[in-house]
This record gives C-alpha cells, structure tokens and sequence, in this order.
C-alpha cells in the first residue's frame, strides 16, 4: 500500500501517503538532551571541557546532527582530529579542542565516526532508516512519496 502511495504521488497528499505506513515514524531527537546524558561519561574529564562543549553548542544553537554534517566536509560519516579542530576553530570554538579530541575519540583510533560522536542520536536515526527501508523501500523513496507537488522539498 506504500509502494502504491508512492508510485501515485501526483495525486496523494504528504497526509495520505504518511496515513500509508504501518507503524509511525520513531521520534528522532534533534536536540542536546542526548549530549547532556553523556557528560556523565566524561566524569573523568578534571579539566571540564565537554560541560564547556555542550554550553558552547546551547549557546550557537546547534544539535550533534548540525555540528557533525559542518565538521564532516566530505560526508564520509568519519572525521580525523584535522577535520575537528578546524572545523571547530572555523566556528570559534575557544576551548581546548586537543582535550575535548581526547575526549570524543573514545577508542584513541584517530578517526570518529557518527555513531561515536553521538551514539543515541545515530542509534535514533538507524532506527528511522530501517523504518523508511521497511515501508518505503528506502529513504529516498519514503520522501519522493511524501514530495507530493514534485517540489524536491517537503513541507507541512
């Protein structure tokens, strides 16, 4: 029945094909609630730098989705410690940004990947994914469906 949503999306409506689905979509949080629970795996951290990294994100507004697609340039899902500190400095970030690497690099691998940069947030979208994949095919096809003007965006 989604497929066929989908396929006639000239004639649905983004409530019509989201009525299509089964299960709803699982809530995907955006916001830094899932970065403040994970200061306290930092408990460690004497300098306080990741407290100071989350009150700086609060204060330029951004989410750990926002921050990463800025410091990941080439969409790899990965960035290295040169990525970080200039995509952090690029954003005046003026903590210790070798102290806070330390800290988010948790296995020392010299690389981060989304899921250890915010593994809530990455276990939240995975989950949204394998929703889109169920129901739609894919996500691409979930918001072709969903595209019901062919505007190449969505609105609500």
């Amino acid at each position: 029945a989604v497929a066929a949503a989908a396929a006639d999306s000239s004639s649905s409506s983004l409530a019509a094909a989201a009525a299509k689905a089964q299960k709803p979509a699982p809530k995907v949080k955006t916001d830094l609630r899932l970065l403040e629970r994970e200061t306290n795996l930092f408990d460690t951290d004497s300098s306080k730098e990741f407290p100071k990294f989350v009150a700086w994100m609060k204060n330029k507004n951004l989410t750990l989705e926002r921050l990463w697609h800025i410091l990941d340039n080439d969409k790899s899902m990965s960035i290295n410690k040169r990525e970080f500190v200039q995509g952090l400095a690029n954003l005046n970030y003026k903590g210790d940004l070798d102290r806070l690497w330390s800290l988010i690099d948790r296995d020392a691998s010299g690389s981060v990947r989304f899921m250890e940069f915010a593994p809530e947030a990455g276990l939240e979208l995975a989950l949204f994914k394998r929703w889109a994949d169920q129901h739609f095919g894919n996500a691409k096809k979930m918001f072709a469906a969903f595209d019901s003007d062919k505007s190449g965006s969505v609105t609500w």
